[in-house]
């Protein structure tokens, strides 16, 4: 019998002979395109994967067929996001391809991994077969739903070699993984028999396996003739995905003898297709309770030796009929968090119906959302990005940016231009008295920067004024209804030349309003409450700050927001520095993690290790008490990001590691026709004298700091002294340039 690498020219596909799968490569310490792939989509080290891989804890679903039809390689497992998949197949019922494909196209605009076509009637390999040419996304099968048509023959009248003929069909289809049904063994179905369930066998192909089994007499033919299965698998690198026939089809049976017996057997046929080079994955329920979940993922992990879990919902009660996509969605976020790794979806239509296109999107969403919400549990890196994203959208009512960030933006914008809300920016939900635009105000008092896009405290001309029927002030230096300009120092919120205006009522000797009470106030982040003589008040450094540097310093600084490109060993000390200086507010970006070898000169200590920098560093500030906000943003900072991250910021402190990144920075930033100040650090390595670590202003908008030649290349060391020398040197420069004592 020829093999698929014979089929495809006499060679391995990678090029590398005797290597066929991801495992064989992966086992042979070679990094593959496929593990590449998957390592640059999940913001991992490529070795990460290739490690996971090896081990079993990861698996790349990619026939050698499908891959050269297009396939987008995917990756599930251990340390990865949360995969989702989408089921769908031509029904005796209802044979309409043409809604089959429509689902298709649901699934791949809305964000699904995989599809499994469980097609089950009449000929269904046609389908298959585009199904595969078509699609990027992981398609996998149900062989033993198939047999009956592809052979043409009876159940009852199906033997070992039409089943591994129909296992070898979908391989050479260029399916990637195939669902077979391998453990329900004469030793589980004997303990099912003894031990009982309330809803007896509820899988499909564990049902039918269970009626030819008990017809013929004979052992389950995908357990006897597995070594062969394993074959077909190699071949065509199928990944094996072991199903669970013993599934629980409710709560009661949920964690049961049959489902325990059945795992035992998968974690032994897990190590079987280890040891021929296949990959794993195993599949689990079904229906269980909340409480039992976790418990049911920790036993998988653990018999299965850590192989990929591959679960449906599962639903956690079984009352909510028509509703089940909800029902399977709590579960599955559940079971995500817990360390499931690929969720099947479940719809509207489950125990009811053939789903249609809009039941495919509504259980589409709900189980993204129970992925994503594992993963950000779970903190897979990059999950919580879209999320804050979409926070600092709605703080600025930027609805077309919200639409963006939606897991389902077609449906959020629809709904949202359905009801149109009379009073511009809001919805209708709340209309004037929406709590956004108040709340922001509120928490900007009488002496914070207005932010970007948010209503209340904007920047007003004489013009505007008249037209709403105010007067202006006429006091030097003041606008309508006491609305007097910032500092000098800090740009206006358009980035004009006009100077921005913020609502500061006259204030008492310490920049508080005269005549508002403390009580009630909502205090900014980073104050600590402190009953102290039946008010409410804040931490004294502010007002110690006061004393140091006097009032007007204090309010410039108040009013400023800078932004910081990277938490290391610049970034971290800069913030600091600006932090205990007073600054209004702080946007840190940096994707990083700490590790040990950041404590010699970073801002962080050891019960900080592993923790994100830009999570450990707000910690710090907030510490500090000094009334600075925080905006921390766990994402790699990028040309096609940048500009949203530090938008509306009047100085931009620039703290790579690497020239390339400094340098696209600078680029992206510079280009602005009226974009921040940025200050640049380049070269504090060694340990050289202080004298050599100095400003200089490249361009009106430009400054970099640092003795500009030093490197770690050529040095071999970061010392602290010289690097807080460096972010010493920018942070004080961001301060002179509020103050209004540098630049033009």
């Amino acid at each position: 019998m020829s093999t698929a690498v014979e089929k495809l020219g006499g060679q391995a596909p990678r090029g590398e002979k005797n290597l066929v799968t991801q495992l064989d490569y992966a086992r042979a310490g070679q990094i593959t395109p496929e593990m590449r792939a998957v390592a640059e989509a999940e913001r991992r080290d490529p070795e990460f994967v290739r490690a996971g891989v090896a081990a079993g804890r990861i698996a790349i679903p990619a026939n050698v067929r499908h891959l050269e039809k297009g396939l987008v390689p995917r990756g599930v497992g251990a340390g990865l996001s949360t995969k989702v998949n989408v089921n769908l197949g031509i029904s005796g019922d209802v044979a309409d391809a043409s809604m089959e494909w429509e689902k298709v196209r649901t699934a791949e605009k809305y964000g699904a991994d995989a599809i499994m076509d469980l097609s089950n009637s009449g000929k269904t390999r046609f389908f298959r077969q585009q199904l595969v040419e078509r699609t990027p996304l992981m398609v996998g099968t149900v062989p033993m739903y198939d047999a009956i048509g592809y052979m043409e023959k009876p159940l009852v009248e199906l033997t070992a070699e039409d089943l591994l003929a129909t296992v070898r069909a979908h391989a050479e289809d260029g399916v990637d993984f195939l669902t077979i049904h391998c453990g329900i063994n004469r030793r589980v179905i004997e303990t099912f028999k003894e031990t009982g369930r309330l809803m007896n066998i509820v899988s499909r192909g564990g049902s039918l396996l269970f009626g030819w089994m008990e017809v013929t007499g004979n052992e389950n033919p995908f357990y006897e003739y597995y070594d062969e299965v394993l074959e077909i698998c190699h071949e065509y690198d199928v990944t094996i995905s072991l199903g669970d026939s013993c599934r629980p089809g409710c709560l009661f049976d949920a964690n049961d003898a049959a489902e325990t017996a059945e795992m035992i057997e998968l974690g032994k046929l897990t190590k079987r297709a280890w040891d021929a080079g296949v990959q794993v994955m195993i599949e689990g329920p079904g229906h269980m309770a909340i409480n039992e979940i976790a418990a049911n993922v920790t036993m998988e992990k653990r018999l299965c030796h850590g192989a990929p879990y591959y679960v449906l919902g599962p639903l956690v009660t079984d009352v909510g009929v028509g509703y089940d996509h909800i029902t399977a969605a709590i579960g599955g976020a559940i079971s995500a968090s817990a360390g499931a790794d690929f969720l099947c979806y479940v719809t509207p239509a489950e125990h009811l119906c053939l789903p249609d296109a809009k039941d495919v999107l509504d259980g589409l969403i709900a189980t993204r959302i129970a992925a994503h919400a594992a993963d950000i549990a779970k903190g897979v890196p990059g999950a919580r990005e879209a999320d804050d994203r979409m926070g600092d959208a709605r703080r600025r009512l930027a609805w077309d940016e919200m639409w963006a960030y939606a897991l389902d933006p077609d449906t959020a914008r629809v709904r949202y231009e359905a009801s149109p809300a009379s009073t511009e920016g809001t919805c209708t939900m709340c209309g004037k008295m929406c709590a956004v635009p108040h709340g922001e105000q509120g928490l900007r008092g009488h002496h914070d920067r207005p932010r970007p896009g948010i209503g209340g405290c904007h920047g007003t001309d004489k013009r505007q004024d008249r037209a709403r029927g105010r007067r202006p002030d006429r006091r030097r230096g003041a606008g309508a209804d006491g609305i007097r300009a910032c500092p000098r120092g800090v740009r206006a919120q358009r980035g004009d030349s006009s100077p921005r205006r913020v609502r500061c009522p006259p204030a008492d000797g310490r920049g508080r309003a005269r005549g508002r009470p403390l009580r009630g106030r909502r205090l900014m982040a980073g104050e600590r409450d402190v009953e102290r003589g039946g008010a409410v008040v804040g931490d004294a450094l502010p007002d110690a700050l006061e004393r140091r540097i006097g009032h007007e310093a204090r309010e410039r600084l108040r009013a400023a927001r800078i932004g910081i490109a990277g938490a290391g060993g610049l970034g971290s000390n800069i913030a600091v520095m600006l932090a205990r200086s007073g600054v209004g507010e702080l946007v840190v970006a940096d994707l990083d993690v700490v590790d040990e070898g950041n404590l010699n000169r970073q801002h962080y200590f050891r019960e900080h290790l592993g923790r994100p920098k830009v999570e450990a560093l707000a910690e710090q500030l907030l510490a500090i008490g000094s009334g600075t906000r925080v905006r921390a943003l766990r994402t790699r900072v990028t040309p096609e990001n940048a500009r949203g991250i530090f938008e509306g910021c009047d100085i931009v402190c620039e703290a790579f590691d690497d020239p390339e990144a400094k340098a696209l920075l600078a680029e992206e930033l510079l280009t602005l026709p009226e974009g921040p100040v940025l200050v640049a650090g380049n070269g504090m390595a060694g340990a050289g004298p202080a004298s050599e670590i100095v400003t200089r202003r490249v361009s009106r908008r430009f400054y970099v700091c640092g003795d500009g030649a030093s490197d770690v290349g050529a040095t071999g060391a970061l010392l602290a002294p010289r690097v807080a020398l460096c972010a010493a040197q920018q942070a004080l420069l961001a301060v002179r340039i509020v103050l209004g004592l540098e630049g033009s």
